[in-house]
């Protein structure tokens, strides 16, 4: 204690007695320091929301990545709500994302988007991409198939990134025919159980009335069908199912995968409403024991669902399903896409259970879903248990940046007001007015 009060008594003593503190002056310097540091840390939590909210799209979920060595493992879920990513967030589909839960239609961006379990989502390479030709998933999400261009077809392992290319397909309105086939436009493609071929509606350039389909194979191979219908699915892994319309009647049709016929079903659809189906209008549940028909799109928007072993009804539900959109499966139940008119879309079953909700920045037209990721669990995204439903949940990372920014500007202008005020009140004379003495000055003697 000596040690120390000695020094301290030297520098006391050498202090002039006419140096006076100015104690309103220091108070406003700490209330200054006060708020910088308040506005600071006001500023850095908000910094540290917009980063994770800007992350969120953009960092790989460790649950989502297949375990080592378990290439096999497929989508197990899909999300709740799937926001449009910022420009910076990774725009092309990576080589190896994991398997996906959907692709969707973006209407506004002119492109099919791959949609992960978790959300994130990136354009499917498709340069000068339209709707005429979706891109098709497995039932697993593993594989997917796309006309990459216009002049190639694409087999994607979305696991291991391998590629199967089949330069022999290409877009039917090419002006120059050097590809062998072309593909069938607005027609979805139809992946078997196992996930090792790909049905796609497609045409020979040189004999369009013969070749209506082709059997691709993950391995490369090319198997050519001479089958009218509509094909609407796999009823097992070695036989297709055809969508078959008449006058006054319906059936299923299933063929081996040469196209040889092994039975026919007359189905037990509403009459008369042959007229309304199209390539979309119908699909086979995963097990291959049902196919569900959209048989009314221009009212009710009723979905039909029958067996496919004798044909029989199974129920009949008006949904407002439409015609221009194939639908997905949840277990038994069909999941179909819609859109209400405050630009909202969605995937919803027929019972009202609403799958998954699309930013309407994306301006979506079409969803089709990975069986395997529906009958998984659903990932709610961050907005969404943070906001519910409503407005803020699709901008809260809008709003995050804005609060920042409003704060740095706030705290900009008080900072370079304060250091106005402090820079008149240092013009000051303190030695003006009435009594006192400016320090520097000598001592006053009486």
């Amino acid at each position: 204690m000596t040690d120390l009060r000695d020094p301290l008594e030297d520098l006391v003593a050498e202090v002039p007695s006419y140096v006076v503190p100015d104690a309103a002056g220091a108070w406003r310097a700490a209330a200054r320091r006060r708020t910088r540091r308040r506005v600071g840390a006001a500023a850095a939590v908000v910094a540290v929301v917009a980063l994770v909210a800007g992350l969120v799209s953009v960092l790989p979920r460790t649950g989502d990545v297949p375990p080592a060595g378990d290439l096999g493992s497929g989508v197990q879920g899909y999300p709740s709500h799937v926001e449009k990513p910022w420009p910076w967030a990774g725009r092309d589909l990576p080589a190896r994302p994991g398997p996906l839960a959907a692709v969707m239609w973006s209407a506004n961006d002119a492109e099919w988007r791959a949609v992960a379990p978790d959300g994130r989502n990136w354009r499917v390479p498709q340069p000068g991409a339209i709707d005429d030709y979706p891109p098709a998933l497995s039932a697993d999400g593993r594989m997917i198939g796309y006309l990459a261009g216009r002049t190639t077809f694409v087999i994607r392992d979305l696991v291991n990134g391998e590629e199967t290319l089949f330069p022999e397909i290409g877009d039917g309105r090419m002006v120059a025919r050097d590809e062998t086939y072309y593909l069938g436009s607005q027609t979805p493609a139809v992946w078997s159980p196992d996930g090792s071929r790909l049905l796609v509606r497609a045409s020979a350039w040189a004999d369009g009335s013969t070749v209506t389909a082709l059997l691709l194979g993950i391995d490369g191979s090319i198997e050519e069908l001479r089958r009218r219908g509509y094909p609407v699915g796999w009823l097992d892994d070695d036989s297709l199912a055809w969508l078959m319309t008449g006058d006054d009647r319906a059936s299923l049709r299933s063929t081996d995968l040469a196209g040889s016929v092994e039975r026919s079903v007359p189905l037990d659809l509403p009459s008369r409403r042959h007229y309304f189906w199209s390539q979309w209008s119908g699909t086979v549940s995963p097990d291959g024991d049902l196919l569900a028909v959209v048989t009314d799109p221009t009212s009710a928007g009723a979905v039909t669902t029958v067996s496919t072993t004798d044909g029989s009804r199974v129920r009949v539900e008006n949904v407002g399903a439409p015609d221009s959109c194939s639908t997905s499966w949840v277990g038994d139940r069909v999941a179909f896409f819609q859109t209400d008119f405050g630009g909202y879309s969605s995937l919803d079953t027929t019972t009202g259970r609403q799958l998954i909700r699309f930013d309407p920045a994306f301006g979506a037209g079409c969803v089709l879903a990975a069986a395997d990721a529906l009958a998984g669990e659903q990932h709610r995204s961050v907005g969404e248990r943070l906001f519910g439903d409503g407005w803020l949940s699709w901008h809260w990372r809008e709003v995050a940046l804005g609060v920042l920014g409003g704060l740095v500007l706030v705290a900009v202008v008080l900072a370079g007001f304060r250091r106005r005020r402090s820079a008149r009140e240092d013009d000051r004379d303190p030695g003006d007015g009435a009594g006192g003495a400016a320090p520097g000055d000598p001592p006053v003697v009486e």
